[in-house]
């Protein structure tokens, strides 16, 4: 995964991220023009779909819903 998230090309940087067994750190530095909930959309998406991609196995045994997020951040 944190090879995933690193790989997004969004308007921000990675200043920090750890990733523990079941949920993700990110600390990033971005313009004040783009909002955290934005940040959060993008790595959100792109790297649930790249996971997806990867290792549809995982999305059909473990993710009925087919989501690999849940809708919050802080």
């Amino acid at each position: 995964m944190k090879t995933i998230i690193c790989k997004i090309g969004f308007d921000y940087d990675i200043v920090e991220l750890e990733i523990p067994e079941d949920h993700i750190h990110m600390v990033v530095r971005s313009e004040p023009k783009i909002s955290p909930s934005q940040i959060m959309q993008v790595v959100k998406s792109i790297s649930a779909r790249e996971f997806f991609k990867m290792f549809p196995d995982i999305k059909k045994r473990y993710f009925w819903g087919g989501k690999l997020w849940t809708q919050s951040y802080y």
